[in-house]
């Protein structure tokens, strides 16, 4: 199974029985920072988790709204998630740097243009900070447990982003240094 099915039989799980709904807390808690998933993706493993037997689907009409799928984890979908759950937090995934394919090759371009590549891809970075802000302002005594994981999947993933912000500006100053001296 992939995250998303896990993501999302997670969410069934929680509460959230719409695939409207789904998506919105999905974006939301930024889960779409994290993963390679999308809108499109959510839809795709709610299909998958029907056809697994992993929730029920009834439709429900509201007034003159269209009609809408509502889910319902079924017991398989809770043993399911609790076996994904198991497994993953065991696993080493490992992180694809994509960065480290077009870096290795970067003396194809001048200089000049790998440094204004790289400053965008700071500046992108910094944007995902932005986003990503640490909520330390509760009592860890009294969250519960949604917000204390959130709370640590959002430390993860901004460590990640400053450790590259800081090595792109120790690489950026390194090139800037180079092409200084070259001249």
């Amino acid at each position: 199974m992939s995250s998303i099915e896990c993501i999302v039989l997670g969410l069934l799980h929680s509460g959230c029985c719409y695939g409207h709904e789904l998506d919105k807390i999905y974006k939301m808690r930024n889960m779409n920072l994290w993963t390679k998933s999308s809108r499109v993706s959510v839809y795709q493993a709610l299909n998958r988790i029907e056809k697994k037997g992993y929730a029920t689907v009834s439709v429900e009409k509201s007034g003159n709204y269209p009609d809408r799928k509502v889910y319902a984890l079924t017991p398989a979908g809770e043993d399911a998630l609790r076996e994904m759950v198991t497994k993953g937090l065991g696993t080493n995934d490992l992180i694809e740097f994509k960065i480290c394919a077009y870096f290795s090759f970067f003396d194809l371009l001048p200089t000049e243009e790998v440094i204004r590549q790289l400053e965008k891809r700071m500046e992108n970075c910094a944007g995902l900070l932005e986003v990503l802000t640490p909520s330390d302002d509760v009592d860890l005594r009294e969250e519960d447990s949604r917000h204390f994981i959130r709370r640590h999947n959002v430390k993860l993933v901004r460590g990640y982003y400053e450790l590259e912000i800081q090595w792109l500006e120790e690489l950026i100053s390194e090139l800037k240094q180079k092409r200084t001296e070259a001249v």
